[in-house]
């Protein structure tokens, strides 16, 4: 019995390496064709635009008949843009608009990746310097492992492109015939497999119990494989950073670290992830990541986050003790600045939840206690005593202003170009007595609209983007052709900050903003009022009021980080 079985299983081994040897090399023998070719462009940019993609043969010059175009979002973090091009296409030379927005000043790209059935050639920041070169509308800046593009308007023409240099070579390389399937071996080993377990079970009478068992362990084995030969997984959306693979040691804590970067990093998990997030959106309308981000009435996503769990349920209301320290806090800042000749303005902007509580999925709005917000506790004081400093607080302006358009983005956590732009006009009226500017009108701008189908909020999910959050966005230009704001970054003693300068400003002086994320979409409306302002990323530091020596500082954050450290 025992040399039946032996004999049994050497049969089906060599089945399998026969199988693998010979499939697999039928497999490389069959070759075909790439019929596109997807160029994905890894890129940030502080405003949403279009991107135009020119193209060209050697003899022919670039046209509007011979483009692709792709919306470029507004973004903080790094994301990837594809646009595919059909291989028959003549195609030598690549000409990429920078956009038509010319309050855009800044646009940042890690990587330009061309890539068919055939290969993927890979252009990092070094290579983007060598084969796209940038015309006259273009500074380009090298940063760390990414290029940073300052566009600007010259004789009152705005045309940012990057030309690239000849790239035939790249495309034939791109366009030769291909294998039709990817690792051969891999697949034919499977197919062995297969058939080595239906050689093992062929007189069973259990074929349906050996067949679960078989498909069982196919899927159980994928995340080992995918681990192994690294194919068919996607890039991370998730809004941290992976574990990294430890150093191999024998000490106590190895086994944990080492876990947790094998669960980060298991094969087909980013894949896994995206198509169980698709389901779970599409079909159950819930969140895979509920403890990050969750979806409410008519796919508004809100933030869920432990740490924001306070403050849209109003649990972080303020005793008597740290009111006091709070307002004594600010009042003793804004004296100093005071002595210095140094106008403060302290400001938050509110929450999606406090403007759009009606959207917000039933679990969370059943946790808001019926009670005032820690916001509402702090202008009350703040009205009924007397102070140096002024606060601003813009809720009211846009619970008024939401009635006529949408405020914040359905996908994301911040507001859109109208909210900033209501937000940026009631900061302004309620600060005239102090900084005596008045803000711009909306009849000054002209506003598009773009498409957006993804968001911060969209990623917490584990997707990338989705039809199923897809908006149409505003997007704001000054009809005033004269007036340019230059933006750029500088080194600081303290940090890089953002600064913004307009030489056709009627005000001479300098504003310091403290900010966070909330504040990017304020920039383009702020800096059309100062010769210069300087952003810097951080809560108030005196340190930095020292650096720069403004004339007015405006201290903002949005509500949910608006009071930290007490």
């Amino acid at each position: 019995m025992k040399n039946i079985l032996f004999s049994k299983y050497l049969i089906a081994i060599v089945l399998v390496l026969l199988t693998t040897l010979s499939l697999g090399s039928i497999l490389k023998l069959l070759k075909v064709t790439p019929s596109n070719i997807d160029i994905s462009i890894t890129i940030k940019a502080e405003r949403a635009d279009i991107l135009k993609v020119f193209y060209r043969s050697k003899d022919e010059p670039f046209s509007e008949q011979r483009t692709f175009t792709k919306n470029i979002e507004s973004s903080e973090d790094f994301y990837v843009m594809s646009i595919r091009i059909p291989c028959e296409l003549p195609i030598s030379h690549l000409r990429l608009d920078l956009g038509h927005e010319v309050n855009m000043n800044r646009i940042e790209i890690k990587r330009i990746a061309m890539s068919s059935m055939a290969s993927t050639i890979s252009f990092g920041s070094k290579s983007i310097e060598r084969h796209f070169i940038p015309n006259r509308y273009i500074e380009a800046q090298e940063n760390s492992n990414s290029i940073v593009y300052l566009t600007r308007s010259l004789d009152n023409k705005y045309d940012p492109y990057l030309k690239s240099k000849d790239l035939t070579k790249v495309i034939r390389r791109l366009k030769q015939r291909s294998h039709s399937i990817k690792k051969p071996y891999l697949l034919s080993l499977t197919l062995g497999l297969l058939i080595c377990f239906y050689y093992i079970f062929r007189d069973s009478e259990h074929h349906l119990t050996e067949l679960f068992i078989l498909v069982f362990f196919a899927l159980i084995s994928l995340p080992m494989i995918g681990t192994i030969v690294r194919i068919g997984d996607l890039e991370s959306q998730e809004q941290r950073t992976l574990h990294d693979a430890p150093a191999i040691s024998f000490t106590e804590q190895f086994p944990a670290t080492f876990t947790e970067f094998y669960n980060d990093n298991f094969g087909f998990r980013n894949l896994m992830i995206a198509i169980g997030s698709h389901i779970k959106v599409r079909i159950f309308n819930s969140s895979i990541n509920p403890e990050q981000a969750m979806i409410g009435k008519h796919k508004w996503l809100y933030y869920s986050k432990p740490s924001i769990y306070p403050s849209y349920s109003h649990r972080n209301l303020l005793d008597a003790d740290k009111m006091n320290k709070l307002f004594n806090m600010w009042n003793s800042r804004s004296a100093m600045l005071d002595s210095l000749n140094i106008h403060y303005l302290v400001a938050f902007w509110p929450n999606k939840s406090t403007i759009y509580p009606e959207f917000m999925p039933f679990n969370m709005r059943v946790q808001v206690l019926d009670t005032i917000s820690q916001s509402d506790q702090i202008t009350n004081y703040f009205n009924n005593h007397r102070f140096h400093f002024s606060l601003i607080d813009v809720r009211k302006a846009l619970k008024e202003a939401k009635h006529e358009n949408r405020l914040y983005l359905r996908s994301d956590s911040h507001w859109n170009d109208y909210g900033a732009f209501i937000a940026y006009q009631s900061l302004f009226n309620q600060a005239t007595q102090k900084i005596q500017i008045s803000p711009l009108p909306r009849e000054l701008f002209k506003v598009d609209k773009v498409v957006r189908s993804s968001g911060d909020l969209v990623k917490l999910l584990g997707i990338k983007s989705s039809n199923a959050f897809t908006e149409l966005v505003p997007r704001f230009t000054l009809l005033e052709k004269n007036i340019e704001v230059k933006r750029h970054q500088k080194k600081g003693k303290h940090g890089t900050y953002l600064i913004t300068t307009n030489e056709k400003a009627h005000d001479d002086r300098k504003l310091l903003v403290f900010r966070d994320s909330f504040t990017t979409a304020l920039v383009q409306f702020i800096s059309l009022h100062f010769k210069e302002v300087v952003y810097v990323k951080s809560r108030y530091e005196h340190k930095i009021v020292e650096e720069t020596m403004p004339n007015i500082v405006l201290d903002g954050m949005v509500e949910r980080n608006f009071v930290q450290g007490l």
